[in-house]
Formats: structure tokens, C-alpha cells, sequence
């Protein structure tokens, strides 16, 4: 049945004029709208599967969208990498409905610091340029483990320091999907550890933590929430800042301190490419 309904709509000859090279396709709607961008080492084979998919689960989504759409664009590409960016671009561009991977480059989170008057301001935010007086890393590429760090780090500086209640930040704006903590009595010192630690590149400020958290009491009668805190911590360096600190210095980018929302995922696809066996 999706043999016919792909011969009806799109032509019984539409494959045989595809080339067999690497590229990018469009499923599109009505109005020529993109629903769907897909990448490809060979167009015509990848184009073909969805003619003759089956009635697998695994195929559901291949015979939906030979259901929805009412064109098909092909765009040819000169090597795998280059159809790989291609399609990065369009789904970050489009944010086509049938796209989810890469289309939400926005909700990347980035932690960004501040020195203000004598405290540190953190934050998390998706809208790092609603912040601009901040110095800011990132942009990570997981919302789960970057806030589940950023919250943890926050609660390990309340032992070490005092945590302004958020209703007292009056001096910063509220931005959507962000959390901003001021410390206050800590040591100047902390602000190059956690540069460092968000750069990518050292992990020392969590040897700190220890050292410092078991001279505090509080922390010492409440050592298993601790614990874990720092483990969460160890698994954002682990996943996130120290990858994209070695994406950035095999790209020849090793000297930037900051990764925009919508370079991350390009950087990471030439880096793949380049350590791939020739």
C-alpha cells in the first residue's frame, strides 16, 4: 500500500531520478511548507525505504509521512558532512513538525558568572542574551544535567557561603526558564575554580568543594545529600564541559570561552568528521 500511495502521489519514476550521492530531502505540506528534513549518504536508497516501508513499527513514521506530504524536495550535497550541516541548518531554521532532534537549539542551557559587589552572581538560562552582564559558557547541550549541576553547585556554596533569598535579586531581570543565585561571604577566590570548571578546563574546583565542605559542619551532618551533589557536578564535567572544551580545541576554537545555542550542534558534526578514519 505505501508502494501505490508513493507511486500515486509523487510518480513511479520519481526514484530513478534521484541521484545516488549524499544529500538532504524535504517531505513537504500543501502550502510547499517543510514537515519533514532528513539527511542522507545515498538519496535515492533512503527515498526508496520509505516507498516500500512496511507495516513494521519501525517504519510508522516513514509511512505517516508519505501519508501527510505533498512534495518532495531534493537537494544534493558533495560529502556526508556537508549534508549533515545542511540539514542542521534547515531544522534549526524551519523547526519543521516532524522534526524533534536539533529543532529546539534554543533551550541549550549556558551558566553564566558575575562578580557583584563583593558577591557572585550564577545563572542558568536558555536566553543568555538577556543577560549581558554575565560571562557566560556553554552553550551544553543537556537541560537535565547542566540545571541538575547548576542546582547542586548552588546548594553546595550555601555551606560555604550565604545564598540571597531570590525575592532580594531586584537588581536583575526575570527571564523565563532561568535561575539566578547571588552567595555572598565566599571567598574571591571560588570565581577562578568555577571559570575553570565551566571552561572545560579544570575539574579542581570539585577537590575544592570537598576540602573546604568537611571543615563546615552542616555539610559534615548532612553527608549524603553532599555526596550526591558532588556526583551530579562530576557527571556535568564528565558529559558536558569537558566534551565541548575538546569539541572547541579540535575545531582550532580552543581559545573561545563561549559556544552560541545555535553553533553547538555544527561544531560538534565537523568534529565527528574530522576524527573519523580517512
Amino acid at each position: 500500500m505505501s508502494a501505490r500511495r508513493f507511486n500515486a502521489k509523487f510518480g513511479a519514476n520519481r526514484l530513478d531520478e534521484l541521484p545516488r550521492g549524499p544529500g538532504v530531502y524535504e517531505w513537504l505540506g500543501p502550502e510547499e511548507e517543510t514537515l519533514y528534513v532528513g539527511k542522507a549518504a545515498n538519496l535515492r536508497n533512503r527515498l526508496r525505504q520509505y516507498r516500500n516501508a512496511s507495516r513494521k513499527k519501525a517504519h510508522r513514521k516513514m509511512r505517516e509521512l508519505v501519508a501527510a506530504a505533498s512534495g518532495l524536495r531534493v537537494r544534493s550535497c558533495e560529502s556526508d558532512l556537508a549534508a549533515l550541516l545542511l540539514e542542521n541548518q534547515l531544522i534549526q531554521s524551519l523547526r519543521p513538525p516532524f522534526n524533534v532532534s536539533g529543532a529546539f537549539t534554543m533551550l541549550y542551557p549556558c551558566i553564566g558568572l558575575r562578580v557583584h559587589e563583593r558577591a557572585l552572581d550564577l545563572c542558568c538560562t536558555t536566553s543568555p542574551h538577556l543577560l549581558e552582564e554575565f560571562a557566560f559558557f556553554g552553550a551544553y547541550r543537556s537541560p537535565r544535567v547542566t540545571r541538575a549541576a547548576f542546582g547542586s553547585l548552588v546548594e553546595l556554596l550555601g555551606h560555604l557561603g550565604h545564598v540571597e533569598p531570590t525575592r532580594r535579586l531586584k537588581d536583575l531581570p526575570r527571564v523565563p526558564f532561568t535561575r539566578i543565585a547571588r552567595v555572598r561571604q565566599l571567598d574571591p577566590t571560588w570565581h577562578t575554580a568555577l571559570e575553570q570548571f565551566f571552561l572545560g578546563t579544570s575539574r579542581e574546583l570539585l577537590t575544592l568543594l570537598v576540602l573546604a565542605l568537611l571543615e563546615k559542619p552542616g555539610a559534615r551532618r548532612h553527608a549524603e545529600p553532599v555526596q550526591a551533589a558532588l556526583q551530579l557536578l562530576k557527571c556535568f564535567w564528565d558529559d558536558e564541559s569537558e566534551p565541548l572544551r575538546q569539541a572547541l580545541v579540535t575545531a582550532g576554537r580552543g581559545g573561545d570561552r563561549f559556544l552560541s545555542q545555535t553553533e553547538r550542534d555544527p561544531l560538534f558534526l565537523e568534529v565527528r568528521a574530522l576524527r573519523l578514519p580517512a
